[in-house]
């Protein structure tokens, strides 16, 4: 008898995709992002500066809740989101893609170290894709309302922290006193 498939992605699946898409542009980003940026012409603060209003537009849709219309269906939706925006703008945004040119940048020839580097995001990757993959039992704890009141108090965090990431983007771009 043939397995009956299942119309939506299974969590498992969302949480995996999602982690090695998130992953992956990490990884390139370590492998040469700052060579990258410098040959678009991009620099550090204007990554920070638009990884800000990326990040606040995103925790704005958590705090107000979605504006769009699911009238595509929760099947199309939920394979958009194992890209966008769970692995990018969330687990691989403007800040991680920051952090990780940085260090390597930091590391320099150093092999074993940028290798080290490596593992780390993964090894922090990792935390996202095991919540992932038990948030259904942490929404069942927290109902309907817990959640759209964590998803709030979330929001408005990101917000604040948007708000700081485009502060710090203008103080590196001089345009405020530092």
């Amino acid at each position: 008898m043939a397995k009956k498939s299942h119309p939506y992605p299974s969590r498992t699946r969302i949480a995996l995709k999602a982690s090695l898409v998130a992953f992956g542009i990490l990884f390139v980003f370590a492998i040469g992002g700052d060579d990258l940026l410098r040959m678009v012409g991009v620099r550090i603060f204007s990554l920070k500066i638009s990884g800000g209003i990326l990040l606040f537009l995103v925790s704005l849709n958590m705090v107000l809740g979605p504006a769009s219309d699911s009238s595509d269906g929760p099947q199309k939706n939920l394979s958009e989101m194992m890209v966008f925006p769970l692995a990018m703008p969330i687990m691989a945004g403007p800040a991680s893609i920051l952090t990780t040119v940085i260090l390597i940048k930091r590391a320099g020839p150093d092999y074993l170290m940028q290798s080290i580097i490596v593992g780390i995001i993964m090894g922090i990757l990792l935390i996202p894709f095991l919540l992932l993959l038990i948030s259904s039992k942490i929404s069942k704890l927290l109902g309907r309302q817990g959640n759209e009141i964590l998803t709030r108090i979330i929001g408005i965090l990101l917000c604040s922290l948007s708000v700081e990431m485009i502060i710090d983007g203008l103080t590196l771009a001089s345009v405020f006193p530092k």
